[in-house]
């Protein structure tokens, strides 16, 4: 079996890990770019799941192997929480056609099942086994995939902030496949090795994505040389969209369905609401803002208020479960800001971030400040000027704001 239908096959399983494998190596000069605020890795509790829809199609150049795959509610849920790693549960369906020299056809009633360890220091893999088990056309076939990752990987280099720019890092990635086709042992035990990392990355900005699950605040990522684009949303804790075209035209997209998702530490506070207050402004312009949110066991809450120009509010509070925090903040300069806020609870138990408020901050422009000007350089050349301008007329409009 050819190692692209291999990779499609790792692409089906790992999301997003394709797209950063066998990377040019290329060099980013340095850019100063505002960071608006730093998102850590996610806490993952058990029962959380995320379902996706996967499609990932291609082929060689000789068209000796061809595919074209759909993994419809593919869900990764964890399992277990141990230790350092989450243990995580795979399944879901598959349809699609594949050609692969001798062995070509539609899928007919194929599933997917497996097992993955995740590191929960990065959210990263660290060992996969998978079955997929159906029929090409009316043949049965199974192929189990074990693999291994060293170091555990993931394409996120946390904590992630708009304007990062960032190396994934390269996993050394080895297993074995066995692939069984109308009882015939095709490959025993094949080894696999392949390499994961070595591309350029970079967080562009945080953008209103749609995708089956609904509309989510995402962090975009993009490759810096290729055409890959992936969305990260801290609502969700994991990948919610992510495109990917190949040089040789083989395409990879993938979109989240529904998840599960407590978010935060377990025995946090819920989700904050989204901040309350002015969503446009001026520079040294004082403004306030409100969040608030409950805690399960009743405890009293701690707010953070995080104002997108890299400063924050500070621990604020305690406030009592359901109780309003608010906070007041002034820009001293022109852009777009994303306000967000996190609670904490008095046993440092601390909430995933609040959806971000959208803040545009400018300098209006100002009729007097340019009549003023004007009139000043005119008086500066002709004195005489100035008792015109004395007459109820001018003096009205020089008070115009």
């Amino acid at each position: 079996m050819d190692k692209k239908i291999i990779l499609s096959i790792i692409t089906g399983t790992l999301l997003i890990f394709p797209v950063v494998a066998n990377a040019e190596q290329n060099v980013i000069r340095p850019k100063i770019i505002t960071t608006f605020y730093d998102e850590n890795v996610p806490t993952w509790t058990e029962g959380d799941y995320w379902t996706y829809n996967l499609d990932t199609s291609g082929g060689d150049e000789m068209d000796i192997l061809r595919f074209d795959w759909h993994f419809n509610n593919f869900r990764f849920s964890v399992d277990d929480v141990t230790g350092s790693s989450y243990k995580m549960k795979i399944n879901g369906d598959v349809t699609g056609e594949i050609t692969a020299g001798i062995v070509k056809g539609t899928l007919r009633d194929t599933t997917i099942t497996g097992d993955a360890i995740y590191e929960q220091s990065n959210a990263g893999i660290k060992s996969l086994s998978i079955q997929i088990s159906g029929k090409i056309l009316l043949v049965p076939f199974t192929l189990d995939l074990t693999l291994s990752f060293n170091p555990a990987h993931n394409p996120i280099e946390w904590p992630l902030s708009v304007g990062k720019q960032f190396d994934i890092p390269f996993s050394d990635t080895n297993g074995k496949l066995d692939f069984i086709y109308s009882g015939v042992l095709i490959f025993d035990d094949l080894d696999i090795s392949l390499p994961l990392g070595g591309q350029k990355a970079k967080c562009t900005g945080v953008e209103e994505k749609e995708v089956g699950a609904g509309t989510l605040d995402a962090y975009r990522i993009e490759g810096v040389y290729d055409d890959i684009e992936f969305y990260y949303a801290s609502e969700v804790g994991n990948i919610i969209s992510t495109h990917v075209l190949s040089d040789d035209g083989s395409i990879f997209n993938l979109e989240l369905k529904s998840y599960s998702y407590s978010g935060g530490e377990p025995g946090a506070p819920n989700k904050p609401s989204k901040p309350s207050g002015p969503t446009s402004g001026k520079p040294d312009e004082t403004f306030e803002y409100s969040s608030s949110t409950t805690d399960n066991e009743g405890d009293q809450i701690y707010y953070l208020f995080n104002w997108g120009d890299g400063t924050d509010s500070g621990w604020l509070g305690p406030k009592n479960s359901g109780e309003t925090c608010k906070a007041s903040h002034k820009w001293i300069s022109q852009g777009s800001f994303e306000v967000k806020v996190k609670a904490k609870d008095t046993e440092e138990h601390v909430s995933v971030w609040s959806d971000s408020l959208t803040v545009s901050i400018s300098k209006s422009r100002s009729t007097r400040s340019y009549l003023t000007r004007f009139l000043e350089n005119l008086i500066e050349k002709f004195p005489r000027i100035a008792r015109l301008l004395e007459c109820p007329f001018f003096e009205k409009l020089l008070n115009l704001q």
